[in-house]
Parts: structure tokens; C-alpha cells; sequence
């Protein structure tokens, strides 16, 4: 049987060539090319597939897009622009059946830019939440939107995917014959931005910039309310022989403009939802630079053609642009390659599914909340991504990540298609250490208990009903605001809860609190269940997969270590030196790989001094991102930490590489490594046996590939889908 769905747009592509529009057009065309029986309804248009609403008011519309929801057999209704659809939605004419909401933007905000009123704002507001919040799914084309559906209009976030735009790859014409077609000379310095005439579309810094690009020439496509503004601002900037507006073309054109350009420029104020565009224009073969709002920070990082800069910033812009344009010109096919993963038929694809799912599905997926205190890109947020991701593809619960801070940790939940928000903590509460917890303790109390009282609130909005921390003070900071509601509670513990990691005294204070409010808890090791729970739950941490992809070491005439990890005392890097000291004659070399937080640069310092004598056999990589590629240019990994490790994340994926693993005899290295078997040990802080352990691996008295092999079938059985389902199980024994 034909799947068939009914699309609700705005406007056809022969009314308006507009981001919203070229949306539709392009996803309704890619279904009927994967064998969907998809049809729009819309304003204008003479499409086929297409039911051509009048160009009246809004409420004219809407009974419009009502009668025709209500005769249309389609299994289920795509909307695209939700104030279409008020009226349907209101009278039933849906009939029970799902309905998809595709949300582009805020339309109440971008009305205010274009000179709306307060009350009219937030009268479409109200339409908007009234739409958005009676969809079974809410698909936003990047995460910057998704946050804005969660947070302004109080959808539930298991109900929003994020789902980036595809683009047609077909070649464009030529730079050259596009310039011929135009007018425009061989080695022109061509800029173009194809953008509507709005005020939030950022296009007079793009014009003050100009001043500043005296060899450049400027042309802005499209037309809008801010065109005489606009013009009279190139004429008192004397840029008239150099900026041209030359407002409305047709598709061809506009496709020629960008293949014309040198680089194209999204300079966006506001609510840039993704920036179709730049696709466009990567799909042309044009460079792009962009401002850093909402979804064009993430469209920044899906090519190395795209920079960008601060919104509004005119020297930002004039600084990047002049960059683009003194660079050696790269070839358009590069530039096309760049995004070629990005197809429509991809895209259909997906929706194909994702449609299937909407109708065959027997209950709706459960939301949890997790909480983490950091953005930093640390082992437990790195486990944590890799098991929501896992547990997301499952469909029978959505994690949405809250954050209380700003960091790289982002980027990292945006590359797995989760959502999350950013819920910032105050600056005292966020710096406080576990070393001086007990100082301080009044105001410490105080701001935790506002902090959390905030919290709560937020969990109450977000309709919690299952909630797992993921950090220490997450956990504390969740389990404060967690009093006296009925969401359940999962703590996850991936820290040691004892000495020297903790004080006895907080250690105790953390189990009574564990046991006044948590539903479950979940720990990393046996290690560090003993120390917080002997109820708890032992799931280990997920390894990344692309670990198990990195080739067997070649055998080399120097022993390569790598210690890989944040540089602090307490991990011990300096107990690796004391060691490299005592391998006086066996050919060794040790690459240091991660970076020191603020409070331990010291100690980086004091460390590279220590590793001087050594001259080349010592290297420092600082932070990388690429770690699976530099754990391939090793043949053992060693872990030095001081103290006893909750788990070893560096641990399973050098494993799962196949790399000889050396590790201190204490910590939660315990629950996988068999010495001589899959790894090797050595007594915890002692230089002299850990020199002994590496002396027999570099004579030869260690079958490195017996080991190494047997580690990958060790780490296999930590994949992140396994642990998923582990953590799955926990969630639904509390919600029985």
C-alpha cells in the first residue's frame, strides 16, 4: 500500500522564492521521487500535486486548508508553516490521524522584526503554541530551532528531531559562463547574498563592510521592506558603483548569482533557523561566510568552506571576507563535495521512516531529562552522548541533555541529533570545587537551593517524568530539586565517593542524599558501586566505535607510549616520566595527549620542564580532536593516574584499537582486565614496576598481538548498544 501525505506550506515556488517554500517544494518532490504519494497545499501554484489555496487573509486561508485536510484521504498531514493549519487542527478535521509539524522559525519574533506590533506577536504566538503542541512530532532543521520549540512554545523535546535540509547536487553552470551570463568580468571580486529585505537579515553591516573592501563588488538578491532603507545607505556610503540591489529574479538567476560569486555572505541578525542558502550556495561551489546566529553556527561545521563571524560585527566580517577572498581559489567541485552526504533522496528517505513510525507505532516514546553541571568534553559526557544517542535509535525513550553551562559539549550532542539547552548556573555555584565544599557552606546552600528551586520548575515545564543525572554535582543540584515532585529519579555515579577523591564527610553526606531521593542508581564500575551504593546498578561506559576501525599497530623499532587524558596531577603523567627515566637502553618514545584545565597549568608547566632532558622522545599533542587517529600512531597505552580511575574510558578504546593497554592494579580497570590476558598491570604509583612492565613489552617477552587482539573482543562487549539497553532496563524497572 502507497504511503500518502498531505503537506500544508506556505506559498508555491511561482508565488515566492523563499527558504520556507524552497523547503516544502524540494521535500514534497524528493518523496514522490522515493515512490511517496505526496501532495501540498499552498498559496498559488500550478504544480500537479499541488491544491492552490486563495491569496486572501489568513482566515480565509485556514478554511481553506481545513476543507482540504478534511476531504484529503493522505495517512497522515505535514505542516509547514503552523498558522495554516489553526483551523484544522481546532475542528477536527484531522481525523485522528498523526500530524507532523516542520517548524522553520518563530513567526511571532520575525514579525516584530518587520515592524509587527507587540499585540499582533503575540496573538500568532498563541496560534503557533496552539498548533505546535497538538503535533505528534515536531521536525526542526537545526538545534538552535529546537531549543526555541522546547523552550518558547513548550513542546515536549521527545517530540521535536532535528533533521538538516538536503540540497540538489546536480552541477551548476560554470563560474566563468554564469559571469558571461551576467555581466560580470573574469576576475571580478564578486560577493553575493541572496536575502530577504529585512531588517534581521544583517545586510547593513554587510554594506558598512563594503566600505572597507574597496576592491570587492557587492549583489544582494531579493526584495523586502527594507529595500529604500537599504538604497539610501549605499548612496550616503558612496558605494553605489559598487553595491547593487537587484531585488526578485527567477530560480535560474538566482543559481547563476551564486555560481557567480567569489563567496556568498549570510549576515544574519536573528532567527536563522539553518540557512538553506549556504547549502545552496556550497552546492554551487561557493564559499560562504556567515554570522554566528542560531542554526548558521551549525551549518558552519558541516564544511571547511564555511567561516564564520560575530552577528553584527562589521571589522569580524571585513576581516573574514578579505580572508576568503586572498585565499588561492579552490575548485567548485571541492566546495560541492564538501556537503555531499546532504541529498533530498537522503532526506526523503528519512522522512519515509520517520512517517511509517508516526502511523505504526503502538505508544508514544517516553521523555527523559538528563542533567549534567558541565559542557566540557569529559569521559563521563562523552559516555553519556554515546548511550543517548544509542538509546534515542531505539525510539522507546528520547534523552533531552540540560546543561548548566555553555562548551564544547555542544557541538558534540548537536553531531549526535540530540537535543538539549543550556540552563546556566550561577558563577559561584559552578566554580565551587569538591576540595572546598564544606567552606563557604551558607551562601553555597543558598545559591544551590534558588538554583534548584529554578530547576524544578524547569523540570515541571519540560513534563518530566524520568530523570538521570550524570555528574556530581547534577546529581546533588537534581536530587535538591526533586524534592516533593513525582518525576523518578536516576542517579548515575561516575566518580569515586570515598578518599582521596572525596572527603570521608562528603562521601557520607552524598549517600545519605542518594538515599532520601533516588529511585535508582547506576554505577560506572564495581569500584564505584562499593563506594556509593550497593544497590546500584554496574554499567560500564560505552566505547566509541570508530576505535574499532583503527588498523593493528606495524611493528616499529621504538616502543610508542601514549598516555592519553587531561593533564592534572592527580592522572599522574609525571609517574610516566619517572619511569621513561629508568628505560635507560630500550628504544622508547611517549606522546602526551590532552590539555590542563586552568587551576592545573602549573603542573603542565612543571611537567614539561621534567620532560626536557628527554629532548624528542617526549611529545606533547595538547588536545585533539581526531583521538581513535592518534591512538593508531601507538603501541601501548598506558594509564599513570594517581589515585584509583571510577572506570578507564582511554582504557576500553585503546582496547578496542587493539593496542597493548598497561594499567595501575586499583579503580574500576579491574572489572575488564585479566593480566597477561588482555592487558597488563602494574603496582599503582610505582615508577620502578611500571618501567619493568614496559622493558618487557619493548624485549619482546609480551605477545603484543595475542594481546592486543584478545582487548577488541573485551571492548566489544561494551558497544554502546549493549549498554543502552542495559540502561533502558534500569529506566524501566523505576516507572513500573
Amino acid at each position: 500500500m502507497t504511503l500518502s501525505v498531505l503537506h500544508v506550506g506556505l506559498e508555491s515556488l511561482t508565488v515566492r522564492v523563499g527558504g520556507l517554500n524552497t523547503y516544502c517544494t524540494n521535500l514534497v518532490e524528493a518523496l514522490r521521487g522515493n515512490g511517496v504519494d505526496a501532495t501540498a497545499t499552498w498559496v498559488g501554484g500550478e504544480e500537479s500535486y499541488g491544491h492552490s489555496l486563495a491569496q486572501g487573509s489568513l482566515w480565509r486561508r485556514n478554511l481553506d486548508v481545513a476543507r482540504v485536510v478534511r476531504s484529503s484521504e493522505a495517512d497522515l498531514v505535514d505542516v509547514h508553516f503552523a498558522a495554516h493549519a489553526v483551523v484544522a487542527v481546532a475542528t477536527g478535521s484531522l481525523r485522528h490521524r498523526p500530524m507532523v509539524l516542520h517548524f522553520q522559525g518563530p513567526w511571532a519574533d520575525e514579525s516584530r522584526w518587520t515592524g509587527g506590533s507587540f499585540l499582533v506577536s503575540v496573538i500568532k504566538r498563541r496560534l503557533e503554541r496552539f498548533v505546535l503542541r497538538r503535533a505528534e512530532s515536531v521536525v526542526v532543521l537545526s538545534h538552535a530551532f529546537a531549543q526555541v520549540a522546547i523552550a518558547t512554545y513548550g513542546v515536549r523535546p521527545e517530540r521535536v528531531s532535528v533533521v538538516p535540509p538536503g540540497v540538489h547536487l546536480q552541477s551548476e553552470t560554470a563560474r566563468n559562463e554564469a559571469r558571461r551570463q551576467l555581466g560580470i568580468t573574469p576576475d571580478a571580486q564578486l560577493i553575493v547574498a541572496v536575502r530577504r529585505l529585512v531588517a534581521r537579515m544583517g545586510l547593513e553591516t554587510l554594506i558598512r563592510a563594503m566600505v572597507q573592501l574597496p576592491l570587492a563588488q557587492l549583489v544582494i538578491v531579493g526584495e523586502g521592506p527594507e529595500r529604500g532603507a537599504l538604497a539610501s545607505l549605499i548612496e550616503t556610503l558612496e558605494l553605489s558603483d559598487r553595491v547593487r540591489l537587484v531585488g526578485l529574479v527567477s530560480e535560474a538567476e538566482r543559481n547563476n548569482w551564486m555560481s557567480a560569486a567569489t563567496l556568498t555572505v549570510v549576515p544574519s541578525l536573528a532567527h536563522e533557523g539553518f540557512g538553506l542558502v549556504v547549502l545552496e550556495s556550497l552546492a554551487a561551489g561557493t564559499p560562504v561566510v556567515v554570522s554566528d546566529v542560531d542554526g548558521l553556527v551549525e551549518v558552519a561545521d558541516m564544511s571547511p568552506f564555511v567561516t564564520s563571524f560575530t552577528a553584527g560585527d562589521v571589522d569580524g566580517l571585513v576581516s573574514r571576507v578579505a580572508r576568503v577572498l586572498d585565499e588561492q581559489e579552490v575548485h567548485s567541485e571541492v566546495v560541492r563535495q564538501s556537503i555531499a552526504g546532504l541529498s533530498w533522496s537522503a532526506v526523503a528517505r528519512f522522512f519515509v521512516q520517520h512517517y511509517e513510525l508516526m502511523l505504526t507505532r503502538i505508544e508514544d516514546p517516553r521523555g527523559v531529562v538528563v542533567l549534567d553541571h558541565t559542557a566540557k568534553l569529559s569521559g563521563g559526557e562523552l559516555a553519556i552522548a554515546r548511550t543517548a544517542e544509542a538509546i534515542a535509535s531505539r525510539g522507546q525513550f528520547i534523552p533531552h541533555v540540560v546543561l548548566f553551562e555553555h562548551g564544547p559539549f555542544e557541538r558534540e550532542l548537536r553531531s549526535r541529533r540530540l537535543t538539549y539547552e543550556v540552563f546556566p548556573m550561577n558563577k559561584r555555584t559552578q566554580s565551587r570545587r569538591r576540595e572546598n565544599i564544606w567552606s563557604g557552606l551558607v551562601i553555597s546552600m543558598w545559591d544551590s537551593s534558588i538554583f534548584a528551586a529554578r530547576l524544578a520548575r524547569l523540570l515541571r515545564l519540560r513534563g518530566a517524568t524520568l530523570v538521570h543525572t550524570n555528574s556530581l554535582k547534577a546529581f546533588v543540584l537534581g536530587t535538591v530539586a526533586s524534592m516533593g515532585h513525582p518525576w523518578r529519579l536516576v542517579a548515575h555515579v561516575r566518580d569515586l565517593w570515598s578518599p582521596p577523591y572525596l572527603s570521608a564527610s562528603t562521601a557520607r553526606a552524598l549517600r545519605t542524599l542518594l538515599a532520601l531521593r533516588s529511585d535508582a542508581v547506576i554505577a560506572n564500575s564495581h569500584t564505584t558501586a562499593q563506594a556509593a551504593s550497593a544497590d546500584a546498578y554496574v554499567i560500564h561506559s560505552p566505547v566509541d566505535g570508530a576505535f574499532f576501525g583503527v588498523p593493528a599497530p606495524n611493528p616499529q623499532q621504538d616502543l610508542r607510549v601514549g598516555v592519553i587524558g587531561r593533564i592534572a596531577a592527580w592522572k599522574g603523567q609525571d609517574l610516566m616520566l619517572e619511569a621513561l627515566a629508568l628505560l635507560t637502553g630500550v628504544p622508547v618514545s611517549v606522546t602526551f595527549v590532552g590539555g590542563a584545565l586552568f587551576d592545573e597549568l602549573a603542573f603542565e608547566e612543571r611537567l614539561r620542564e621534567q620532560s626536557q632532558p628527554f629532548g624528542a622522545q617526549v611529545r606533547f599533542l595538547g588536545a585533539v580532536d581526531d583521538v581513535p587517529s592518534v591512538v593508531g600512531d601507538f603501541d601501548v597505552t598506558v594509564l599513570t593516574s594517581r589515585s584509583p580511575e571510577p572506570f578507564g574510558n582511554v582504557v576500553t578504546e585503546s582496547m578496542a584499537a587493539g593496542r597493548v593497554v598497561v594499567v595501575p592494579r586499583q579503580g574500576g580497570v579491574l572489572d575488564f582486565i585479566v593480566d597477561g590476558e588482555n592487558g597488563l598491570f602494574y603496582e599503582p604509583n610505582d615508577a620502578h614496576s611500571l618501567a619493568e612492565t614496559l622493558r618487557r613489552i619493548g624485549g619482546g617477552e609480551i605477545d603484543r598481538v595475542m594481546l592486543g587482539n584478545n582487548a577488541r573482543v573485551t571492548a566489544a562487549r561494551y558497544g554502546a548498544p549493549r549498554m543502552a539497553a542495559s540502561v533502558e532496563f534500569v529506566y524501566e524497572s523505576v516507572l513500573e
